[in-house]
């Protein structure tokens, strides 16, 4: 079996998870548009990419957002596991 095989293989079995902190744009950004939102960067990337987990951290002035965002993915991916985490910096 070639090194790539064995490597794409290795992937594919690899538990994804994203680990990342939450913005002012989650879990969604106004748009130019009154009354129209647009979906921010962890709705976004979880719409193009799967994962297994995913962990939220939050930091005094991003508290409201990393509870909003992990209700989102709630709604959207139910069988994903969500799991927020704050940093009082």
């Amino acid at each position: 079996m070639s090194a790539r095989k064995i490597e794409e293989q290795q992937t594919s079995q690899a538990k994804r998870v994203l680990l990342t902190f939450t913005g002012f744009h989650d879990p969604f950004a106004n748009t130019a548009v009154a009354g129209n939102e647009q979906e921010g960067p962890v709705l976004g990337l979880l719409r193009l990419r799967e994962f297994h987990e995913v962990v939220l951290i939050s930091t005094p002035n991003t508290l409201r957002q990393t509870s909003q965002t992990a209700e989102a993915i709630a709604k959207r991916h139910p069988d994903l596991v969500v799991e927020q985490r704050h940093f009082p910096l």
